[in-house]
């Protein structure tokens, strides 16, 4: 309830890029609920994030994902994420 309150205030005040990342950090977080263990669902949550600029919740997601059992193809994407948010974080830390 407190986020739908959060959402309806950024609508009207005309806010509505923050609108929109309430909306999908309340998407990708049902999307782990419901599906914790998919490593494709892990995949998304760590590449949403990285293009959200949340690095340091798309490293915890790709590291994750590296952890568990997931077809090759997904771990090397997985790695590609990882040097990819590590970059940006490098960047952002300048």
């Amino acid at each position: 309830m407190e986020r739908l309150s959060e959402l309806i205030d950024l609508a009207t005040r005309g806010r509505f890029g923050e609108a929109a990342d309430v909306v999908q950090t309340h998407l990708l977080e049902r999307a782990e609920e419901s599906t914790p263990s998919d490593p494709a669902s892990i995949w998304g949550m760590a590449h949403a994030y990285q293009e959200k600029g949340d690095y340091y919740r798309a490293l915890y997601y790709y590291c994750r994902l590296l952890s568990m059992e997931a077809p090759e193809l997904i771990k090397d994407l997985a790695r590609d994420g990882c040097r990819e948010t590590t970059a940006a974080l490098r960047q952002a830390e300048r």
